[in-house]
């Protein structure tokens, strides 16, 4: 999903750490991201990678694997990695401001 001066994304799915199920590549605009099917026993893992291609400009992309499960049912991403709205931050009041110009010089150096 990147501009048309990024040069693309690299999607990977790992399993375990050694053996890649998917390997997808995308420039500008999307790519299906089927990958191979594959069990997993207890203490292995999935890992999903994204990086970019050579630089980062203009490479923007939205990726949200789901996984689908042998016994039925899916695990998506999206769903268990929400993004969290950003705490609002409360302007500082006339003593705070001051204390912290008095933090930014050197006053404190010389406060016994």
């Amino acid at each position: 999903r990147g501009g048309k001066s990024g040069d693309g994304v690299r999607g990977l799915a790992i399993a375990n750490q050694t053996r890649v199920l998917g390997d997808w590549t995308v420039v500008t605009g999307e790519s299906a991201t089927e990958g191979e099917h594959i069990e997993l026993k207890a203490g292995q893992t999935l890992d999903f990678v994204l990086d970019c291609i050579g630089n980062e400009t203009s490479d923007g992309f939205r990726w949200s694997p789901v996984v689908t499960r042998a016994e039925g049912g899916e695990w998506s991403t999206a769903a268990s990695f929400k993004e969290q709205a950003a705490p609002k931050i409360e302007p500082l009041s006339p003593w705070e401001r001051y204390a912290q110009a008095l933090l930014m010089t050197n006053e404190f150096v010389f406060v016994d």
